[in-house]
């Protein structure tokens, strides 16, 4: 499937702007954005208009005043209240939404070394692709692979749950730009996350993916 990623140009037209319950909310002829700060962190949230008056995209971002350590559970709590204040105003079909790629939230990078470290098909292909890449250094990685595993096994999991109370459900994790874990900066990774992480093998460890551009198809229920 292909996915639409939104790029809007936002021309010098009429904005609208307003405050309800503590929400700062403000609307043009393109965009309906909701903006409010709860218990230390501040939630910012992003509907992109395409065709016919229809807005079928979704940007999510979070800041956390106390620079605590960002989730996604977090990041999309919010999501069906700001989801029903946005319905009121404006017509909803969600195709696609823009999030942040594992690296930016503990429990989404917990999920993508758990599933991948752990997975048999992942495994024995990453054993073909290193040995290949040992010859052939221009060899590319399965990007299909990667993206069909994030979806099957969930590792937007908290977005699926939320996206489910309003009727909708994750299609494909499509990804962009994808790396490989950064064991230089695994000490410090698996301070935060140890609790949720087993020992994994150096091994194991080198074959994490981790795509550093994600976004989210989605489809109805």
């Amino acid at each position: 499937m292909n996915l639409l990623k939104i790029t809007a140009t936002i021309c010098s037209c009429l904005m609208i702007v307003y405050f309800t319950n503590a929400q700062d909310i403000k609307q043009t002829a393109y965009t309906f954005d909701i903006n409010q700060s709860v218990n230390g962190t501040d939630y910012f949230y992003y509907f992109n208009k395409g065709k016919n008056d229809t807005f079928i995209n979704l940007k999510v971002m979070t800041f956390n005043i106390d620079n605590s350590a960002k989730t996604l559970c977090k990041e999309v709590a919010v999501l069906q209240d700001f989801y029903n204040i946005a319905h009121q105003q404006i017509k909803i079909d969600l195709w696609n939404m823009n999030i942040g790629n594992p690296y930016e939230y503990e429990d989404v990078l917990t999920n993508q070394i758990n599933v991948f470290a752990k997975d048999s098909v992942w495994q024995s292909y990453y054993k073909m692709f290193s040995a290949a890449a040992v010859k052939k250094k221009d060899i590319k990685l399965d990007y299909d692979l990667i993206s069909k595993i994030m979806t099957d096994k969930k590792v937007y999991d908290c977005l699926e749950t939320e996206l489910n109370k309003i009727g909708y459900t994750i299609s494909q994790v499509g990804i962009e730009k994808v790396g490989f874990l950064d064991l230089k900066s695994y000490p410090n990774i698996k301070n935060k996350i140890k609790t949720q992480l087993p020992f994994y093998s150096d091994t194991q460890l080198k074959s994490i993916p981790v795509p550093y551009i994600v976004y989210i198809g989605i489809n109805r229920l």
